[in-house]
Formats: C-alpha cells, sequence, structure tokens
C-alpha cells in the first residue's frame, strides 16, 4: 500500500541516511529528517545539507545528532538547520568523542533544551578535535556553545576560523576559565548586536596589502 504512515517514512529514511554514510563519503541529503537516534561517524564523511534539516526530538542517549568517534572525520557543508534537542538530559548537536569535525556552514542550535543553565552544543571529548570554518551557532544556553570536557582538555581542540556565534564570544570563553581563546591566529573577533564574527586581524590586513 503507498498509504504509509510518518513514522515509517522516517524510520525508512533514516536506514537510508545509515546505507549512504556507510556506503559512501559524500552524502547530500534530499529531504529533511527527525532522527531517531544520534548517528556515530567513524570513517571520513561529508554530509551536504543542502538546504534540508536535522533534528532528532525523540533521542534518549543525547550523544548529538552526530558523534564522531576514533578514526572518523565528520565535515558539514551547505546551508541547513541542525537541531539537537532531544528527549535527554544533554542536547549536544555535535560531539568530536575522540574523532575530527570539519564545520564548513549549517545552523547549528540546541534552543528550547530545556530549564538547566548547561547545555553544551558543539563538544570535544576523548582527544577529539573540531575546526569551525562557517556555520552559524545559537546554543539554549549560550555560554556553552563550544565546550571541551575538562578532563580532556590536553587532548582535545577546537579552532575557530570563521562563522557567526550569537551571544557567545569564541575568544573569550568563560566555560573553559575565563580568557580561553578558541580563535585562530590571524582573527579578531567582532560583536554586532550580540553577534560575533571573525575578521582578519589589523596587522594579518596590513601584511596582506603590502604584499607584491
Amino acid at each position: 500500500s503507498f498509504n504509509v504512515n510518518g513514522e515509517w517514512i522516517v524510520k525508512n529514511s533514516f536506514a537510508n541516511l545509515i546505507s549512504d554514510i556507510k556506503n559512501g563519503s559524500v552524502v547530500t541529503l534530499n529531504h529533511s529528517l527527525d532522527l531517531p537516534t544520534g548517528v556515530e561517524i567513524n570513517k571520513e564523511i561529508t554530509i551536504d545539507l543542502n538546504n534540508y534539516n536535522l533534528s532528532i526530538s525523540e533521542d534518549t542517549e543525547g550523544y548529538g545528532v552526530f558523534y564522531a568517534t576514533a578514526g572518523g572525520h565528520l565535515i558539514i557543508e551547505g546551508n541547513g538547520i541542525i537541531n539537537g534537542v532531544g528527549n535527554n538530559n544533554w542536547n549536544i548537536t555535535l560531539w568530536a568523542k575522540g574523532g575530527q569535525i570539519t564545520i564548513n556552514g549549517g545552523y547549528i542550535t540546541n534552543v528550547n533544551a530545556g530549564s538547566d543553565d548547561h547545555y553544551d552544543l558543539v563538544y570535544a571529548s576523548e582527544g577529539g578535535s573540531i575546526v569551525i570554518n562557517d556555520g552559524t551557532f545559537v546554543a539554549h544556553t549560550p555560554n556553552w556553545t563550544l565546550n571541551i570536557k575538562d578532563a580532556h582538555r590536553e587532548t582535545s581542540s577546537i579552532v575557530v576560523n570563521g562563522g557567526a556565534f550569537h551571544g557567545f564570544d569564541p575568544a573569550n570563553n568563560a566555560a573553559e576559565g575565563n580568557g580561553t581563546n578558541f580563535v585562530a591566529d590571524g582573527y579578531v573577533v567582532v560583536e554586532r548586536d550580540g553577534v560575533f564574527t571573525l575578521e582578519e586581524s589589523f596587522e594579518d590586513a596590513v601584511k596582506d596589502a603590502n604584499v607584491s
């Protein structure tokens, strides 16, 4: 019968997404999905959002929409929303759990996560590394937009080369201790109406202008 209910469609689409990730290196979304649980990334895979959205509203684990484990490298491309709000206590959206995540686009959020004062949006632990080149980041608790697990600060990392951060200064991350700077060398942070973005530092701009 063609009269399938919405739940079947979602589960079938999730199965297709998992199959595409398992069998390919680039996955381009062709519709929005509310995933039943987070997706582990254990190899290099590019997800092109392609103007579609991913959410995880019934997930009870809280590992994120995607979590990259050792040997995994998730690359996010394109426009679209990734929403980490689920039926759990963590509501993480992207987690480098020993693996790598590179964010080149997307609207990353966990707004409406709950009533606590600490929900990590983008999280690194266990030697995980995150590089942010672009994207928009809107956290339910802005102070925790980017966070590294305290016990793993020596082995895990977050580097910001670009992006727009609502209510969060990546050059002064109080969650890691006042003055903690995730911003790559050569950039400064500019705040406009509560949104923090990166610009080339004056010194580097002058150097570039004088290059013959």
